[in-house]
């Protein structure tokens, strides 16, 4: 299994977007870290779809106990929830907002924190 971080391999057609948002639709999941960087990921037993996944959307595929996992965090995996939200379900756009919104509060509380700051001198 590929292991290193990689990008898209192909420029995904719109079958191949469809595809790899039915597939995260049933397998995937959408959310953030503790620290608020957004992730997606899909966990399976047959590393095959995971690889194709790979191929198309970029990410990293690691070992999950006896299973493959297939990730992605932070601006790739932001790019890759807008990509697909239109073809998701609503229970999944709900998870892919929420994603999106925590990232957001994480990224205006840096900025306030850096506008607040002491100026350097």
């Amino acid at each position: 299994m590929k292991r290193e971080l990689m990008v898209s391999q192909v420029k995904p057609r719109l079958s191949d977007l469809a595809w790899a948002a039915a597939f995260l639709e049933g397998e995937g999941t959408f959310g953030y870290s503790g620290n608020r960087v957004t992730q997606v990921e899909a966990t399976q037993l047959n590393p095959e779809p995971l690889l194709i996944l790979q191929a198309l959307l970029g990410g990293r595929i690691g070992p999950n106990r006896q299973y493959a996992r297939w990730y992605v965090a932070g601006e790739r995996a932001r790019g890759i929830m807008l990509t697909l939200y239109l073809f998701m379900s609503q229970r999944r756009k709900l998870q892919i907002r929420n994603a999106l919104n925590a990232t957001k509060a994480k990224t205006h509380y840096l900025w306030q924190t850096k506008l607040n700051a002491e100026p350097e001198e």
